[in-house]
């Protein structure tokens, strides 16, 4: 099963008693905000670079979606 488009929502809810994707967290900062929650324990509090955290919780959404991209062999 492909991701399909990192921009595309995050998240389906019911409308109309129909299951659509709804308004919201693409799929990509979603993924993002995971691993932002993941790098920010590896890092002192005190002298964090915010920065360099944030681009690299960004390279990792991205390199999860593109093996996410490649489906099951």
């Amino acid at each position: 099963m492909k991701m399909t488009n990192p921009n595309d929502p995050a998240f389906v809810g019911i409308v109309d008693n129909t299951l659509q994707y709804v308004p919201g967290l693409t799929k990509r900062e979603y993924f993002a905000g995971l691993a932002l929650n993941c790098l920010q324990a590896e890092y002192d509090t005190v002298s964090i670079d915010c920065k360099s955290v944030a681009k690299k919780a960004v390279r990792l959404a991205d390199a999860l979606i593109a093996e996410l991209n490649k489906g099951t062999k």
